[in-house]
């Protein structure tokens, strides 16, 4: 909790509190990247964006997306950090990055996201 971690489309984790058990679960549930490639010229600088389920050790489910790049655009109502409730507990998820970057000679390889939670 508090620190960068990185997570591929599938992949889950465990979030620990300050006290060392855990506080959530996530689990990417799809990565969007629709950014336009490096070193070309678009219409429109595109977006990336991930689908997340959470739950805290409560069992309370969540569902969020972040997104970053042009999301108005694309008509996606997110941003790249959003703050959710679980019960009596606010979490800060931030998507600080999408890798790789399209058009870098990387397209084949798995996307992952690059993010930090935070309980604020």
């Amino acid at each position: 909790m508090g620190k960068e971690f990185n997570m591929g489309q599938g992949d889950k984790a465990i979030l620990k509190g300050a006290n060392g058990q855990a506080a959530l679960s996530l689990e990417v549930q799809e990565i969007i990247d629709g950014r336009c490639p490096a070193n070309s010229n678009c219409i429109w600088a595109g977006y990336a964006s991930v689908k997340l389920f959470a739950s805290d050790k409560k069992g309370e489910n969540k569902q969020l997306l972040l997104c970053t790049g042009d999301c108005q655009s694309a008509s996606i109502e997110a941003t790249a950090q959003t703050a959710i409730e679980f019960a009596d507990v606010t979490y800060q998820f931030t998507l600080l990055e999408v890798n790789p970057f399209p058009g870098t000679g990387q397209d084949n390889a798995p996307k992952q996201v690059k993010l930090v939670v935070e309980k604020l």
